[in-house]
């Protein structure tokens, strides 16, 4: 089995970046209780020369595949990323290419979340219409009727313009998104 390993031993990580890796990755194990045999001898040697110099060590992969594998440790309250690897079977991809590819997945998913978001305005809509219809049926609830339908249109209408722009609702995500943005 060969591996692509590039292996930084102590690449400071920021909050921001380590919250891309974390949702893009979302696998999150500690190195007692990842699969040392899927771990290539350079890492595994990594592993046990700076294990009592963090206090934590983990190994962030993505949780459906178990692809893109990368370890990370904690010291003195300051995230590293210490080492990344693959296989021949699911190849290192860089940086770049982890960040396109989440960029494209959560955009793909807000504009599904907000398709839904407006699908259900407008059924919301269509039931305001059918009580309007109802109201002026039924005169002695005409009045509280329209108020309440021309109400519900209104915040329609302004959730409708604030969501124009596709956004992901998870802020986690979101900061992730930005996180990558900025970097790509």
């Amino acid at each position: 089995m060969e591996s692509q390993i590039e292996i930084f031993e102590s690449r400071v990580v920021s909050e921001e970046e380590y919250v891309f890796w974390h949702q893009a990755l979302n696998g999150r194990r500690d190195t007692s209780q990842y699969d040392l045999l899927k771990v290539p001898q350079e890492v595994k040697q990594l592993i046990v020369r700076v294990g009592r110099v963090y206090d934590e060590l983990w190994v962030e992969s993505n949780w459906e595949t178990g692809n893109d594998p990368a370890l990370f440790g904690k010291k003195n309250g300051q995230l590293y990323l210490l080492a990344r690897w693959g296989t021949d079977e699911a190849p290192l991809r860089t940086e770049k290419q982890l960040m396109t590819a989440y960029r494209r997945k959560v955009e793909r998913e807000a504009m599904n979340d907000k398709n839904n978001f407006n699908a259900v305005f407008y059924v919301f809509e269509a039931i305001l219409v059918v009580a309007i219809f109802g109201g002026l049926l039924n005169s002695k609830f005409l009045v509280a009727g329209i108020s309440f339908c021309a109400v519900l249109t209104l915040e329609f209408f302004r959730r409708l313009h604030k969501n124009k722009a596709v956004a992901p609702y998870n802020i986690w995500t979101r900061k992730a998104l930005r996180f990558v943005t900025h970097r790509l």
